[in-house]
């Protein structure tokens, strides 16, 4: 539903420029944008009930229920690894990972039929806030609307860590020596949501909340907008160019894990489940793995989005002032695209069905790139037979009609 928020919005644009009124459109994306702010309304409303429900029953040492922030389309969130948090939490661990459920487990404190503990969720949120941010575009109120004030409230709430080559962080030692310039200007990770025990570094997260908040700059001209955005487009390109890591969580749980300690489990189980360690010193995902290519696959697509966006009226080369940056990011788009489409889920000419919804969508926005298949399989091609495809949701709806078809090319 986002995708198509902001996939009414562009039609809407495009259709202005052909003499179109196009109310009908724009009505379309306000009817959508007015189900986000009240689905968001309700997600509160319902986690305060929660909250009082269990602060007047419970020891008021025990943990605080965090307020809901954004999205997310189920009640209870698993968690990973953190057991000791979990424990804290009186939430139900299991298997040798020390898995948890947050709040619907058997012996929970919070485990009655009243009382339905949910977090929000990045991945939902960054989708729900792009179309709140590009319905604003054509809002009349504008940054004084609903929908801006709306996201931009999530946004900036929004739980987060940085991390810095001279922060002096002890638990960071193999960071105080990295030559990377984004290691020395800074970067950041948005925690996958705001439950109390979040503890992972995921890079597919943390750069379509960095997109957003580029978007949120280009409206807000706000200075703290645009900082944010760029320490999580830095992490991106440090990932991704400094260290070669084309898997799911970022290279930054490499540099905390020592003496044993919770990293040290989620690199393992990277290890034995998700990534390969490849000769060359890079980080790819396991064959097999769809998912994991699935979300790198989407990691390829949105720096091409964040490329677009930086590269517009709102920006000038003195905001970015890592030298080379454009290069890099355009580096960063290439290697994990040719990654991507070098493997099953990927392949053009193999459209494997667990991530053929992907597979169309991220190769028709990119049309306007200048990367190109092998054997002259066109972007354009994709759009057409994706189509035909019976992919689910609206997401090749928006890759249809991309924000790309305004700018018609990398960096242009």
């Amino acid at each position: 539903m986002a995708d198509a928020l902001s996939a009414f919005v562009n039609i809407y644009k495009l259709a202005q420029l052909s003499g179109d009124p196009a109310d009908t459109y724009k009505s379309q994306a306000k009817g959508i944008a007015d189900w986000f702010v009240s689905w968001n309304a309700w997600l509160r409303a319902r986690q305060d009930q929660t909250r009082a429900f269990v602060e007047g029953r419970q020891d008021p040492n025990d943990p605080f229920i965090p307020p809901y922030t954004g999205w997310y389309e189920t009640d209870a969130r698993d968690g990973y690894f953190n057991g000791e948090c979990a424990s804290a939490n009186h939430w139900p661990v299991f298997g040798p990972r020390t898995d948890y459920i947050a709040g619907n487990g058997p012996g929970d404190i919070y485990a009655d039929p009243e009382v339905q503990y949910g977090a929000d969720e990045a991945w939902d949120t960054a989708a729900a806030a792009r179309g709140l941010l590009k319905y604003s575009e054509i809002d009349d109120l504008g940054v004084n609307s609903v929908y801006f004030q709306r996201a931009q409230e999530i946004l900036e709430g929004w739980p987060f860590r940085d991390h810095a080559s001279g922060d002096g962080n002890p638990e960071t030692p193999d960071l105080a020596s990295d030559p990377s310039p984004y290691a020395r200007e800074g970067m950041r990770w948005f925690l996958k949501s705001n439950e109390p025990c979040e503890i992972r570094y995921v890079k597919n997260t943390d750069i379509v909340m960095g997109e957003q908040l580029f978007r949120l700059y280009r409206l807000s001209r706000n200075r703290a907008h645009l900082d944010a955005a760029k320490k999580v487009l830095y992490a991106q390109v440090w990932d991704i160019v400094s260290h070669q890591n084309f898997g799911y969580n970022s290279f930054m749980t490499r540099d905390l894990a020592h003496s044993g300690n919770i990293y040290d489990r989620i690199v393992a189980d990277d290890r034995a489940s998700k990534t390969i360690d490849l000769p060359d010193g890079s980080i790819a995902c396991l064959p097999g793995n769809s998912s994991c290519w699935n979300h790198l696959g989407f990691e390829g697509y949105d720096v091409y989005v964040v490329q677009q966006i930086i590269h517009g009226p709102e920006f000038v080369p003195e905001d970015f002032p890592v030298p080379n940056m454009d290069q890099d990011v355009a580096a960063a788009i290439t290697q994990t695209m040719n990654r991507w489409q070098s493997s099953p889920y990927g392949d053009p000419s193999h459209w494997v069905s667990a991530s053929a919804t992907h597979l169309t969508t991220y190769n028709c926005a990119l049309r306007f790139t200048d990367l190109s298949f092998e054997g002259g399989h066109t972007r354009l091609d994709d759009c057409k037979t994706a189509l035909g495809h019976n992919p689910t949701g609206h997401t090749i709806f928006y890759s249809l009609v991309p924000d790309g078809v305004f700018t018609q090319g990398p960096g242009r």
